[in-house]
């Protein structure tokens, strides 16, 4: 409503004679009993409001008649006064709520921070990336991407946050802004969530982030990079098919991958030392395909010819490191190995 309308509106109230007044104000009831159980929960978003939102409205809007007949009445011998009052009245109480659907509407004509964050995670990150991503934060649901959805990160120890496999972290101040307010943490869990996000903000790698304003709509959307484990880094190893991910899941025959169509391919990925490396495929090629390695920032490593015998690579740093193999139709894959080389 406004505090222009809120105020004139509970002012006109009391322009109104006692019995009058005293039979609308009934109506205030619910609304007051509904705030208070409002008031008394640890958490409240807007949308909250809405019931409350109904007799308040008639309520207001029954002030705001009574206001207007009365100021009329005081100004009775002057005619232009008087006229003036609804007018006046129409431009304060509407004014504010239209300039503000003005500015909503060019807000939803807008891209959001939720799509302009999606956009540049597509264009951003390696596809079939793993992304832990909480409630609010813009869906992916084409499967380019491995999803782990979670209502609020931060219930998520940071163990769990970092583990294997886990690659981007996809936050939402709609889910998070409500464990940074201290009077909310009434509860002991509730303060360790509040921790787990306060260790995400101090000491993770953000690589994105949206923020909102008058005319740009949505939450503030924040990107991080999960960094891996120390436990899950090594100096070489097997990445078994059954762990990799594929972008059609016909292509997975039990514990094996099958190569079914043309231009079809498959990412494996883990930490390794850096080095350089011999990687070869366990499993059988119908011809040549190609390896593509990307680190975790996407930025390209390695782009080779692929066949049945094992090429060289180089990893320049310790790190995590995706392996996109692209063989010919026909192929089928058990896996892929990496063999440090001295």
């Amino acid at each position: 409503f406004g505090p222009v309308t809120l105020g004139l509106g509970l002012l006109g109230l009391f322009a109104l004679d006692r019995t009058t007044r005293g039979r609308w104000l009934r109506m205030a009831v619910f609304p007051a009993l509904f705030l208070g159980l409002l008031f008394s929960m640890a958490m409240v978003v807007k949308r909250n409001l809405y019931p409350a939102m109904p007799p308040l409205a008639v309520l207001l809007g029954v002030g705001l008649a009574g206001g207007a007949v009365w100021a009329r009445g005081r100004f009775e011998s002057h005619r232009a006064l008087r006229l003036a009052v609804l007018p006046l009245l129409a431009v304060l109480c509407l004014a504010p709520p239209a300039w503000r659907t003005t500015i909503e509407t060019i807000g939803y004509a807008r891209a959001s921070t939720r799509e302009l964050a999606a956009d540049w995670v597509y264009a951003n990150l390696p596809p079939g990336a793993r992304i832990v991503k909480e409630q609010y934060t813009p869906n992916f649901s084409d499967g380019t991407f491995e999803i782990v959805p979670t209502r609020f990160a931060g219930r998520l120890s940071q163990t769990e946050m970092r583990e294997a496999g886990n690659d981007y972290l996809l936050l939402a101040s709609d889910a998070y802004k409500r464990f940074q307010d201290p009077e909310l943490l009434r509860k002991e869990h509730h303060k360790g969530i509040a921790e787990n996000y306060s260790t995400v903000f101090g000491t993770y790698l953000k690589i994105g982030e949206w923020i909102p304003n008058r005319i740009r709509l949505g939450p503030i959307v924040q990107l991080y990079r999960l960094e891996p484990l120390p436990a899950d880094c090594r100096a070489g190893g097997p990445m078994l098919a059954r762990d990799a991910h594929v972008p059609d899941l016909r292509m997975r025959t039990g514990p094996n991958v099958s190569y079914q169509l043309p231009g079809q391919w498959v990412l494996f990925k883990g930490c390794f030392a850096a080095g350089r490396y011999a990687f070869r495929i366990e499993g059988t090629t119908s011809g040549p395909g190609s390896l593509r390695a990307v680190d975790a920032a996407n930025r390209k490593i390695a782009e080779t010819p692929l066949g049945a015998a094992p090429v060289g690579i180089d990893l320049p740093a310790r790190g995590k490191y995706f392996f996109y193999v692209s063989l010919p139709e026909g192929s089928r894959l058990r896996g892929v190995a990496l063999t440090a080389e001295p």
